[in-house]
């Protein structure tokens, strides 16, 4: 997005190196000093580089292009001077100022100084060439003496891992500050780490890959609680072991059965090498304060990041206790016929042979016989119907999977079990009990797919909405309002759920949107289309709802329900069928607030998701509106994103286990506090952690 100004700047520094080739520590002092004034060179760059003008070149281009220099400095093997300088330059340069185009000055707090309005900060374009060379040799100054060197974890790790990747013999490209590779060399990493795999047992892959997981991550509420990582404060941090690739091709091994000398360094080698090929996309958080204040520029390839983050770092998983309660209560029995005779099976026998399987299944992969699952409450006959749908033969599943970039490839999450013929004995593998659930519904959805293709649409959808009002029912929770719609001055909308009582109103909206596969495997646009219509859209439409409650005072439903405001806090809740990952997370509207009510979106007009992007210019539209209403109101532009909540309805069904009341609900769903692991239920975890820990000490 920069190429070019990036060549323009780096033209700026050559003629700066030919007009003062060599710069002493003596004379770098004397530089500062005569610029400056005795100020250190910040007034003297602010003032040659800063305009309030949208130039189209804001301050992070600075930051950019010094993370683009430093991966080709270190993939050159030329030491980082240039990216010295670049980092120089961005130290003294804010992102806001003043209206008036000056710095904002620092004062005490308690200081009542009428402030000038902020806004963005942009630099003058690079033509401007004096005012550049001048700022650049300041700039070479503080490099000579050593002051503000490049940092930037996320970029250091991947030239680290992009130098090991160059010294193996694969081939690629920086451009616009990242590593840039082409799709042949991506099959050929990945025959690499297969090959690298297949002197292994599948049986002995699988474990050591949950072995690690749990070593890198959490295990709690019956899964591991992937997310992301962050080193302390601003320290550095390798790149993690991405366990959904390894994971991914780990399925497809053979089951040898038996063991062979020197599995531990095969092992070691390919997790060394999926683990620099990964961090080459820079994809990982390696500090707290990563991806925050996106803006529009790098929003969508932001989202696609966090959802190929996700795919290659993480797992889908719920507690597995909570497979039976979502089957009885998300499908009806109105098809439980036509599957047993088109199937052999239905719903009510699913939940039978899942609750057999808790004897065998646990916290790691492990093996039994189909002869274990026999005589346990089930006929035979059924149970073999259920595991010829619910399990792959050994070798089949992900059988296209040739790269993480190819949405098709990826089939494993489908179905639960391995079956694995051995003599006159079938055993049955199955992963970790956290990943089944989700598989185990695919499987059912899969199957009245099969018996009702044209009803399966409505079936999610209601499903949905019905599950979430008996989760909160099953805590003691029973919604005053369900599924009523108003009309009101122009606004209309539909609550899907309202709990209240003196001090609150929560307002939820359900939503049965999947993450897409083309999500997954970072297929441009799917990511933000899939965040557009899950939480974009749950939470504009229930904006509307807050908006009416907070300048009408009341809303009037069509059948004369009457929900009035009374000054009570209002927290909207998104709930989706399943786990999103990233894209769920609620702090991610928050980062990138200022972007949705700024932007609208366009394509090409053959792109073949065309109504998506329609959908998703609505919801903007909606969430833009309404926004402004609030704020004309007297309310803080901020506080639409500050009394939110997420989740899915797995992990709805954890975190309401401890909720006593409405207040404990807001508590634990809409707190104003982040360790930005990206993950609802980790944060949950983190978050009941921190909260024990101050009633222990108060």
């Amino acid at each position: 997005m920069f190429s070019n100004s990036f060549e323009e700047i780096k033209c700026l520094y050559k003629a700066s190196l030919k007009s003062h080739r060599t710069i002493t520590k003596e004379k770098a002092s004397e530089i500062l000093q005569i610029s400056s004034n005795g100020c250190k060179g910040a007034p003297t760059i602010f003032n040659s580089l800063v305009v309030s003008e949208n130039t189209e070149l804001p301050v992070g281009f600075l930051r950019q292009a010094a993370c683009h220099f430093y991966l080709k400095e270190t993939l050159s093997g030329r030491c980082s001077e240039f990216s010295n300088v670049l980092s120089a330059l961005a130290a003294h340069i804010p992102g806001t100022i003043q209206s008036d185009g000056t710095p904002i000055p620092s004062r005490p707090k308690a200081d009542k100084t009428a402030a000038k309005p902020h806004i963005l900060a942009f630099l003058k374009r690079l033509n401007h060439k004096e005012a550049w060379e001048q700022a650049i040799l300041i700039a070479r100054a503080h490099a000579v003496l050593g002051e503000f060197p490049f940092s930037n974890p996320r970029t250091e790790a991947v030239a680290k891992a992009a130098l090991a990747m160059k010294k193996r013999g694969y081939k690629f490209k920086v451009i616009n500050g990242q590593i840039d590779i082409s799709n042949g060399q991506i099959k050929k990493i990945i025959r690499d780490i297969e090959t690298k795999l297949a002197g292994l047992d599948a049986e002995y892959t699988l474990r050591r890959i949950f072995i690690l997981a749990t070593k890198l991550h959490k295990w709690e509420y019956g899964q591991i609680l992937f997310g992301r990582h962050h080193a302390p404060g601003l320290a550095k941090r390798d790149p993690l072991p991405p366990i959904g690739l390894l994971f991914n091709l780990a399925v497809k091994l053979p089951f040898f059965f038996n063991c062979k000398p020197n599995l531990e360094k095969v092992w070691i080698k390919a997790v060394d090498l999926a683990r620099d090929f990964c961090a080459l996309f820079d994809l990982e958080s390696y500090t707290p304060f990563d991806n925050m204040n996106l803006d529009a520029i790098l929003f969508e390839n932001t989202l696609r990041k966090m959802a190929l983050y996700d795919h290659l770092f993480c797992l889908r998983q719920w507690r597995y206790e909570f497979t039976t309660y979502f089957l009885e209560n998300f499908f009806t029995r109105s098809y439980d016929d036509e599957m047993k005779k088109t199937l052999g099976w239905n719903i009510d026998d699913l939940i039978s042979f899942i609750s057999i399987l808790d004897r065998f299944v646990k916290k790691e992969p492990c093996l039994f016989t189909r002869s274990d699952l026999y005589a346990k409450g089930l006929p035979n006959t059924v149970v073999n119907a259920i595991l010829r749908d619910a399990s792959y033969s050994a070798g089949e599943a992900n059988r296209g999977y040739i790269s993480p970039f190819v949405p098709t490839g990826q089939d494993v999450m489908f179905r639960p079990l391995l079956s694995i013929p051995e003599g006159q004995e079938t055993s049955i593998f199955s992963f970790s009990r956290g990943l089944l659930g989700p598989a185990f519904y695919e499987v059912a959805f899969a199957a009245i797919k099969k018996v009702v293709p044209n009803k399966i649409s409505n079936i999610r959808g209601t499903g949905t909405e019905r599950l979430t009002k008996d989760i909160f029912a099953k805590y003691g929770f029973n919604a005053s309002i369900a599924e009523k719609e108003y009309k009101m001055n122009g606004a209309a909308g539909e609550c899907d759920l309202v709990f209240q009582d003196e001090n609150h109103i929560i307002l939820v909206e359900c939503k049965a949107k999947s993450l897409t596969r083309g999500a997954m495997s970072g297929v441009q646009g799917d990511a933000m289309l899939d965040f557009a219509a899950s939480l974009v859209a749950s939470q504009a439409q229930s904006l509307r709802h807050e908006r009416v409650l907070r300048t009408q005072g009341h809303i009037i439903f069509t059948d004369g329900t009457i929900l009035e405001w009374k000054n009570r806090t209002i927290t909207r809740l998104s709930i989706s069928l399943s786990d999103q990952g990233q894209l769920q997370d609620r702090w991610l509207l928050e980062t990138c607030f200022n972007v949705l009510i700024n932007a609208s979106v366009t394509c090409d007009p053959t792109y073949q998701k065309k109504k998506q992007i329609d959908d998703f210019n609505k919801s903007l539209k909606l969430l833009q509106e309404e926004t402004k209403i609030l704020v004309n109101s007297g309310q803080n532009i901020r506080a639409a994103v500050l009394n939110i909540g997420s989740a899915s309805l797995a992990q709805l069904d954890i975190i309401l286990e401890e909720a006593k009341s409405l207040s404990d609900i807001v508590k634990f769903m809409a707190v104003r506090a982040s360790y930005n692991t990206g993950n609802p239920l980790l944060e949950h975890f983190h978050l009941a952690g921190l909260r024990e820990y101050g009633e222990k000490h108060a």
